[in-house]
Parts: C-alpha cells; sequence; structure tokens
C-alpha cells in the first residue's frame, strides 16, 4: 500500500535502514537510506505482510527495543506489533480489547515502552523482555489529550498535549 496515509512515523533500525509505521497499509514498510531509494521493486511495501489489522490506523509510532525490535504502537490494532529487522519478520504481540488507541512510544530508562494514551484512559506499558502488556495509571484527562511523548533528563516521560491544556507527566 502506498500513497496516502500508508505509515505513520519511522524508527531507524540496528541496520541502519529505516522502518515504516504501517498505519493504513498491509505491509510494514523499509527504506535504505545507504542507497537512497526504496526496496528493490522501488516500493515501500516491500516488508512483510501484517498479520492482523491491516488497512485500518493500525499503527502510530514506533520505538526501537533495547533487543533491537522495533514495537509498533498500537491504535486501531488489537495487537502489539513487533518488526524483527534481522529476520525481517513482523509478529503480533500482546492483543487488547478493544483497540487501545494509543499515538506515540517511549523507551523508559527500565527498558519498557511506554505508550502515549491517546484515546485511552489509562498509559500503556509494554516490556519486550517478556513481551507482556500492562495497564498503567489512570491519566484522568479528556478523550485525545496526549499525542506523542518524550523522555526528559529526569527519566520522566513528557506526553505532549492535543487536547490537553497541560503536559503528561508519568514516571516509570
Amino acid at each position: 500500500h502506498t500513497g496516502t496515509n500508508a505509515f505513520e512515523g519511522g524508527v531507524l533500525a540496528p541496520n541502519g535502514k529505516i522502518i515504516l509505521v504501517p498505519l493504513n497499509s498491509q505491509y510494514v514498510g523499509i527504506y535504505d537510506p545507504s542507497t537512497s531509494t526504496n526496496n528493490p521493486n522501488g516500493s515501500y511495501d516491500d516488508g512483510p505482510q501484517q498479520s492482523h489489522y491491516p488497512g485500518v490506523s493500525a499503527f502510530m509510532g514506533g520505538v526501537l527495543a533495547p533487543n533491537g525490535k522495533i514495537i509498533f504502537v498500537p491504535f486501531n490494532s488489537p495487537n502489539v506489533g513487533i518488526y524483527d529487522p534481522s529476520t525481517n519478520v513482523y509478529t503480533n504481540g500482546p492483543s487488547f480489547n478493544p483497540a487501545p488507541l494509543f499515538i506515540g512510544g517511549v523507551l523508559a530508562p527500565n527498558g519498557k515502552i511506554i505508550f502515549v494514551p491517546y484515546g485511552n484512559t489509562k498509559v500503556g506499558i509494554y516490556d519486550p523482555s517478556t513481551d507482556t502488556y500492562t495497564d498503567g495509571q489512570e491519566h484522568g484527562k479528556d478523550y485525545a489529550a496526549f499525542r506523542g511523548g518524550v523522555l526528559a533528563p529526569n527519566g520522566k516521560i513528557i506526553f505532549v498535549p492535543f487536547n490537553s491544556q497541560n503536559v503528561g507527566i508519568y514516571d516509570p
């Protein structure tokens, strides 16, 4: 799938390639900046096909995990997405019901990935070392409160306000 709304964000993989996070694409996108081209067929749709809920705002953001895998932040996907650039394989991680509606993720100092709550009342916590997901604390803000996050020098995660009057502060 190329064109409008195919991908939402990208992550630099350990192999030097840029992994494009599938939003409405059925495929993981792979871009090789060393050759200044897309994959051999000239399309971003060269990575492995997703095996879950492709094409409907599946993921919004990605994070490089300490194990070298790329974690896709679930928006409408019922699963955490996991892409391994060393093997070019996509797998489904832990599942959700209903879809979690996170936008953006941040690698915390403890190695866990914090999912930024957008349409979710709780912070999301994914542990790539155990492939487990847990709900964090409620953030107490309205729907669409935050969109994206940043690791602050003090180790806290700052949620970027979208429909909130304040930044969100999460201490992992």
